[in-house]
Parts: C-alpha cells; sequence; structure tokens
C-alpha cells in the first residue's frame, strides 16, 4: 500500500510538473505568433529613424544648422546601431518559425506525457 502511495504522488508530481511545461509552452506560442507583428512595428520606427538621421546627415531640414564633427560622429554611430539593431529584428524573425515548430513539438510530447501520467494516476 504504502508503495502504491509513494508511486501516485510521484505520479502527480510528475503530472503537474508537465501540466506547468504544457501552459508555459502555450504562452511562449501565443507569444511567438504576435513577434511578426512586433517586428515588423520595430522595423518600421527604425526605418524612419534611420531616414532621419541621414536627412539629418545630408542637412535636408531648411532650418538646420551645419553640424560640427562630433554631431556628425554621433549620428553616424546611430545610424550605424539602427542598422544593426534593423538586422538583428530581421534574424529574430527568421527564426521564429524554427522556434515555434519546436514548441509545438514540445507542447504535443507535454500533452501525451500528460495523458499517459493520467492512466497511470487513474490505474494506481
Amino acid at each position: 500500500m504504502r508503495q502504491l502511495e509513494t508511486r501516485l504522488n510521484e505520479s502527480l508530481d510528475n503530472l503537474q510538473s508537465a501540466q506547468e511545461n504544457l501552459s508555459t509552452y502555450n504562452s511562449q506560442l501565443i507569444s511567438l505568433q504576435i513577434q511578426p507583428e512586433r517586428v515588423q512595428s520595430a522595423l518600421t520606427a527604425l526605418s524612419q529613424r534611420s531616414q532621419q538621421i541621414r536627412n539629418q546627415l545630408n542637412g535636408v531640414e531648411a532650418s538646420q544648422n551645419a553640424l560640427r564633427a562630433s554631431q556628425q560622429a554621433l549620428l553616424q554611430t546611430e545610424q550605424a546601431l539602427v542598422g544593426v539593431q534593423m538586422e538583428q529584428q530581421r534574424k529574430s524573425l527568421e527564426v521564429n518559425t524554427t522556434l515555434q515548430d519546436l514548441l509545438q513539438k514540445q507542447r504535443d510530447y507535454a500533452s501525451a506525457q500528460i495523458n499517459q501520467l493520467e492512466k497511470m494516476v487513474q490505474a494506481l
């Protein structure tokens, strides 16, 4: 009887852990599904900022005074940063599908594990 109680408690603990994992996978999948919208929004904002910097560097704005060398260097550095951020956003979009596939497989595994543990709990 003690062995059965011990196995039941272990199975219930494992079941709870698997259910928590399933919940985590579902939350992560939801987050990944809305990521393309967030990335597109970030890319739009970064593109606009890049254009503003180009305009400042090229002296497009009529009211703009000539930029000092330090201001130009700062703007060029920011432009390089914006370019790197845009590339990072594009790469995150590329791995999004792979991560979704992986999480779906983990979710399927957790679901199967939950089903197996529920049957074991019932049997015990």
